[in-house]
């Protein structure tokens, strides 16, 4: 059975998918989708979004049948897609060709439902409860799929930068961790990019005379991902909510307030239901205010579902102060 789906172009980064299937339980639904992007040069990537639709048994016969759905989005190979160099530009970095952020909605419900990355070229959401549609036999809704974008110029200019710190050439200062990892690292880009640094590098300190820099607070992958974004603007690999709250900590210490940002609006997009208490709680122990304050505003909003959480019974036992904000925020 297929999935009916239209693309709609929403700007360079953001593409909008409506789609729609007809109701048949455990009965895999299957569709391709074709997105064109215009990239310096025109590239067009292909897809196969696929959904799991089950029953959940009732606990009452006069109980509304609800359903449990699961989507997936596969990356298939496909002409023209910018993964092979041509005479025209060099081949698109994947980190560029690749969606960094997929998140689906069901018809007349605003919740975003996010993909996560299960695979190298696969997402999922996790199970979705739906009750049973209004019109008999059709589920709709919306998938949206965000890239990251750049021009060509700039493509190539951060190719350069970040051959440097992958590649580890012409290195004069090394970081070693508890794990017995090394890194190295520039001592001149370091310093442009991090008064932190620049102090550690210009002063008359012992890592400017040995070249050597011990990091006993923070995980090699997490500083890594510092270092890179340092060089080239963004971090290695895709943000995930434990990566963005090690990296905002990691950031603030070197004080590289553009990583600050981006974690800070990267776990604000992504407060969920389900993660909600625990992003107030981390946020209020690192005096995130700019975290903290929204995420108790969406607790607060949605105190009749989340108070009845475990995670509710844990945050009046375990930090009563945050607990009371967040009944003082509700309308």
């Amino acid at each position: 059975m297929s999935i009916s789906a239209s693309v709609h172009k929403i700007d360079e980064r953001l593409v909008n998918v409506n789609w729609s299937f007809d109701y048949n339980p455990n009965v895999k639904k299957s569709g391709p989708l074709q997105v064109d992007r215009t990239y310096g040069y025109s590239y067009t990537y292909h897809f196969e979004l696929q959904c799991n639709l089950s029953c959940i048994p009732k606990t009452d016969p006069n109980q509304i049948q609800n359903y449990k759905i699961q989507f997936l989005l596969t990356t298939r190979p496909g002409e023209n897609d910018g993964s092979n160099p041509t005479d025209d530009a060099d081949a698109i970095l994947v980190y560029y060709r690749l969606p960094c952020d997929i998140w689906l909605t069901m018809a007349n419900d605003v919740t975003k439902h996010f993909l996560e990355k299960c695979l190298d070229n696969k997402w999922q959401t996790r199970n979705i409860s739906i009750p049973h549609p209004s019109h008999y036999g059709a589920f709709n809704g919306v998938l949206s799929i965000k890239f990251n974008s750049i021009g060509i110029g700039e493509l190539n200019a951060v190719i350069r930068m970040t051959e440097l710190i992958v590649q580890q050439t012409h290195c004069d200062v090394e970081f070693v961790f508890e794990s017995g990892q090394r890194i190295g690292g520039h001592v001149a880009i370091l310093s442009v990019s991090s008064p932190v640094f620049e102090a550690m590098f210009t002063n008359d300190m012992v890592e400017a005379k040995t070249g050597r820099v011990v990091i006993a607070d923070i995980e090699a992958d997490i500083f890594k991902d510092l270092l890179h974004y340092i060089y080239t603007g963004r971090t290695a690999t895709p943000l995930t909510e434990p990566t963005a709250q090690s990296l905002y900590v990691a950031a603030e210490k070197y004080d590289i307030e553009g990583l600050q940002e981006e974690c800070v609006d990267f776990l604000l997009f992504h407060v969920q239901l389900n993660n909600a208490i625990d992003l107030m709680i981390w946020a209020d122990v690192h005096s995130i205010i700019e975290i903290k304050e929204p995420a108790l505003k969406f607790v607060a909003e949605h105190f009749r579902t989340i108070c009845q959480t475990a995670k509710w019974a844990d945050l009046m036992k375990n930090h009563p102060e945050l607990c009371l904000r967040a009944t003082r925020m509700m309308k």
